[in-house]
């Protein structure tokens, strides 16, 4: 299953990438690819500003001491058995809306289910059990999100795992994923909740 990290959030060209932000020395997509690489996901979709390469020098320094690789559009060949995984680069407009980029990234998702989420939120789901209770549902979209006493409604935490036939709900006019698209997917009874707890844990 494919993991599709967006990442291209930027404000402007001179304020860096937002999941290139440093805790702890280390940048916020550094801490979400190793989250999923925990978890036995070795296959991502990342999307980077285009004209930026900052995150792009990074990743490939990072791949090239881990036993990962980086490519791009031009090259989207993966031989697992050498490596332990691969991080497609894909440029896109830092302010492109969600559905114009999966729409982008639904040609090398493939026809399979996905993991989506942001680069620069700091992981704290547990994918397994979001994977399962997606499977075991069957609905074309599950968020996994969490419920705090004091408040009725969910909170989504940034990961959704989508059967590809969530892509089929986006339309041209969509002018926000979260707004347009999922509402469309939930009206149609094909949105499911993972609920999960939260948990602080150190860097």
């Amino acid at each position: 299953m494919k993991v599709v990290i967006l990442s291209n959030y930027q404000k402007s060209k001179n304020t860096p990438i937002s999941s290139m932000l440093i805790l702890n020395s280390k940048p916020i997509i550094y801490y979400v690819i190793s989250h999923f690489l925990k978890s036995g996901y070795d296959d991502f979709i990342l999307t980077i500003p285009k004209g930026n390469s900052s995150i792009k020098e990074y990743l490939i320094k990072i791949a090239s001491a881990e036993n990962g690789y980086v490519i791009d559009e031009r090259n989207v060949y993966f031989e697992k058995i050498s490596k332990k995984f691969r991080i497609l680069i894909l440029e896109r407009e830092c302010d492109e809306d969600l559905a114009r980029t999966l729409e982008f990234a639904s040609k090398y998702i493939g026809e399979n289910a996905f993991i989506f989420t942001y680069g620069d939120i700091l992981p704290c789901v547990d994918i397994e059990k979001t994977v399962k209770f997606h499977k075991e549902n069957g609905k074309v979209a599950t968020v996994a999100a969490y419920q705090l006493p004091s408040l009725e409604r969910w909170i989504n935490t940034g990961t959704i795992v989508f059967e590809n036939e969530a892509l089929d709900y986006i339309d041209k006019n969509d002018r926000s994923f979260e707004r347009d698209t999922l509402v469309k997917i939930a009206e149609d009874g094909e949105l499911g909740i993972c609920p999960i707890e939260v948990k602080i844990r150190a860097i």
